[in-house]
C-alpha cells in the first residue's frame, strides 16, 4: 500500500490540527554543538585536516531535538529530562527559555554530566569528527523518585490534557525500567498513546506501549541479533516484535529504503511499505527524531497509524536534505504534499 491511498486534503486536515495537540516528551536530553568551517590544508603535526572555524551553533539534542521538532511544527510540548549542575546544563536551560518551554521539566542531577555532542562540519556538508561528553549510568533511586514525582504532577495538573507521550530513549540511563513502568501506568489510566524511539537492545522494558520506531539495526538486535536482509526477514522481525512485546504497531525505518509499518488488525497483522521521499541525503542526524515527532503529533490529532506513518515519511525526506540536527516546519511539509500530490 502506498501514500496515494491517503488524500492530500486528509493530510492537510491532520497537519492543521497540530497546534491543538499537546505532547509530553520524556527522554535523554542533550546539548548539540556544531562547529562549521573550511578545510584547506593538512596539519604538519599529524595527518589530520585543519578546520578554520567560521561559526558555532548550539541546539537541543537527543530528546531535545524531538522537542524542537514538535515546537517547529506548532505543536504544544512539555519536555522532561535530566541535566547536570554544569555550564552545559545552564545552556540547555537557556535554550528552553528561548523556546518558551517549561524549565521545571529539567531535573538537575549533581552526580551527572550534561550530555554534549560536538560535531565538526567542514566545507558545508562533511562531518569530520564527533566527540561526546556524557554520563551513561542509570539514575539513582532518589533521582528516580524525583522524576516520578514530577511526571505524576504533570499528568494531574496540566492545564491542557496530554494527547500523546514520547519515550525518546538514547540509553543514557534516564529512562530506567521503573520510570518507563510508571509512564505506562499513568498512560494506561488516561488512555494516552505512547510512542517509543528505542535504543535499548532488548525491547522488554517498552512492552505494551502503543508504537515503537526502531531502525533496521535496532530491530535486528531486538529480534534475533542478526542483520535483517530481505523482505521475508523484515516481515518476520516486524511480526515477531509486534507479538512478543504486545505493541499495537511497529514502524521499522530503513534509511534510504523508506520504512515499513506493521500493525494489529484484530487477529491479523497489516503491513504497509513506504518508499523514501528523500531527494538528496546530506545528513541523517536526527531523522529518527523527526519521524517520532511527526508520528506523535499525527496520532495526537487522531490519525491512523498508516496516515501518521505516511506524513512522518514525508517529513523525514525533508530533514535528511539538511545539515545538522535539523527540523521540518509545517509550511515545508504542506508544500511538499502540494508538490507530491498534484491533481
Amino acid at each position: 500500500m502506498g501514500e496515494e491511498q491517503v488524500k492530500k486534503e486528509r493530510m492537510f486536515e491532520i497537519i492543521n490540527k497540530f497546534s491543538d495537540v499537546s505532547i509530553l516528551v520524556i527522554g535523554d536530553i542533550m546539548l548539540d554543538k556544531f562547529i562549521y568551517g573550511n578545510v584547506t590544508r593538512i596539519s604538519p603535526e599529524a595527518p589530520v585536516p585543519v578546520v578554520e572555524v567560521i561559526k558555532e551553533e548550539l541546539t537541543l539534542g537527543g530528546s531535545g531535538n524531538v522537542i524542537n521538532n514538535i515546537a517547529k511544527l506548532n505543536g504544544n510540548v512539555v519536555g522532561v529530562g535530566v541535566i547536570g549542575d554544569d555550564m552545559e546544563g545552564m545552556l540547555i536551560g537557556d535554550l528552553y527559555g528561548e523556546m518558551n518551554l517549561a524549565r521545571w521539566g529539567l531535573i538537575v542531577d549533581n552526580s551527572r554530566k550534561t550530555s554534549v555532542k560536538t560535531r565538526v562540519i567542514a566545507n558545508n556538508h562533511h562531518q569530520i569528527v564527533r566527540y561526546d561528553k556524557e554520563t551513561k549510568k542509570d539514575l539513582s533511586e532518589d533521582m528516580e523518585d524525583e522524576t516520578i514525582h514530577r511526571l505524576t504532577n504533570i499528568f494531574e495538573n496540566l492545564e491542557h490534557p496530554i494527547d500523546c507521550v514520547i519515550l525518546s530513549d538514547y540509553n543514557k540511563g534516564f529512562l530506567t525500567p521503573r520510570i518507563i513502568e510508571k509512564v505506562k501506568e499513568l498512560c494506561r489510566y488516561t488512555r494516552i498513546p505512547i510512542c517509543v524511539d528505542p535504543k535499548k537492545e532488548n525491547f522488554k522494558d517498552y512492552e505494551g506501549t502503543t508504537i515503537i520506531t526502531p531502525n533496521l539495526k535496532e530491530a535486528s538486535k531486538a529480534y534475533c541479533n542478526l542483520p535483517i536482509e530481505g523482505d521475508t526477514m523484515l516481515k518476520s522481525a516486524g511480526f515477531g516484535l509486534l507479538k512478543w512485546h504486545n505493541f499495537k504497531a511497529v514502524l521499522i525505518t530503513q534509511g534510504e529504503d523508506g520504512m515499513t509499518l506493521f500493525e494489529k488488525n484484530g487477529e491479523l497483522t497489516d503491513t504497509h511499505y513506504f518508499p523514501t521521499e528523500a531527494r538528496d541525503v546530506y545528513d541523517v542526524t536526527g531523522a529518527g527524531d523527526t519521524v517520532i515527532s511527526v508520528l506523535s503529533l499525527c496520532l495526537g490529532a487522531k490519525a491512523s497509524f498508516r496516515e501518521a506513518s505516511i506524513i512522518s515519511n514525508l517529513a523525514a525526506g525533508i530533514v535528511v536534505g539538511k545539515v545538522g540536527t535539523a527540523t521540518v516546519s509545517k509550511e515545508e511539509l504542506i508544500n511538499l504534499i502540494k508538490e507530491r500530490y498534484v491533481e
